[in-house]
């Protein structure tokens, strides 16, 4: 009995720290949050485009310079006219909506982590997260990286909870594509291809493939047009071949099929910018292939 009331006890205090946690995160975070203007050049265009729907009252077509940008989905753009609906129009405010997911992403990694591992790996992890460079930077910026995050992030931890239950939970398959397609509706294609690819190489590599039809992809995808298909359905009838030719050319044809050559650039950037915890990455890598057996002795009791 007594063990029982400690383990509890050790748990409630554990879920009172997480929450104290996430309100300092969200402090730091929004400290001074448009004391200096937009350092990167993504951020004007959901700056200006989202108080141009402000002002003119559409909702629909985001307008940057006088021009349609079609570049990216709408939610975005949304999230930003809300903040500037309920803070007034400033940087500020541009850059809340972001602020505010890069909060609950620390959250949400402490729910999947806590369903992944055992003891203290949950609270360690949203220590590590915040503390990492380049959650801090797209965090504080006015751009759709952070918030696409947040979404692939609850995409997969909805995958753990379906695949925890052998996917005998509809409910929780249902949410997995709704958090997809959230997060489509955020930046595009990677929503999907993101959680997507990591589900079945999973699946796959555990050599649990028959759990790929429980899934239930068909009805996936009828949520997924739901979701989608009602804005880019309105924009087509809008702006026709216009907004039709762009999403066709410029968004698909030209980001598969383009001259750049291969570069290794993301991969330094990965690792540059999660310092100093990739150091860490590095060495579990090579202690999981053998090469670094160094453990830690367990201590008694």
């Amino acid at each position: 009995m007594p063990t029982f009331f400690n383990d509890y006890f050790s748990k409630i205090t554990e879920k009172q720290l997480v929450f104290f946690w996430l309100i300092f995160c969200l402090i730091a975070l929004t400290y001074k949050l448009g004391g200096i203007p937009p350092y990167h050049s993504d951020e004007n265009f959901y700056v200006e485009s989202s108080r141009n729907m402000i002002e003119s009252g559409d909702y629909l077509t985001p307008i940057y310079h006088d021009k349609k940008r079609f570049n990216k989905p709408i939610l975005y753009y949304w999230l930003v006219s809300a903040s500037y609906k309920i803070f007034g129009v400033n940087l500020a405010s541009a850059r809340l909506a972001s602020a505010f997911f890069g909060s609950l992403t620390i959250g949400l990694l402490y729910l999947i982590s806590t369903r992944l591992f055992k003891g203290g790996i949950g609270f360690y992890s949203i220590l590590i997260l915040p503390a990492t460079f380049l959650h801090f930077q797209i965090s504080r910026w006015a751009t759709t990286d952070i918030v696409m995050s947040f979404f692939i992030l609850l995409t997969l931890y909805y995958f753990v909870c379906s695949y925890q239950c052998d996917f005998k939970k509809k409910s929780e398959i249902y949410l997995f594509y709704v958090a997809m397609s959230l997060g489509f509706m955020t930046k595009g294609p990677p929503a999907i291809i993101i959680p997507g690819a990591i589900a079945i190489l999973f699946l796959l590599v555990t050599k649990r493939g028959k759990f790929i039809f429980q899934l239930r992809i068909g009805q996936g995808f009828i949520i997924f047009l739901l979701l989608t298909i009602p804005w880019f359905a309105t924009m087509y009838s809008l702006h026709g071949d216009q907004f039709k030719d762009h999403i066709i050319g410029a968004e698909i044809k030209g980001r598969l099929v383009h001259a750049t050559p291969f570069s290794l650039y993301y991969f330094g950037v990965l690792f540059r910018y999660h310092l100093p915890w990739s150091l860490f990455f590095l060495m579990a890598v090579l202690h999981q292939f053998g090469f670094y057996n160094n453990s830690l002795s367990p201590v008694s009791g």
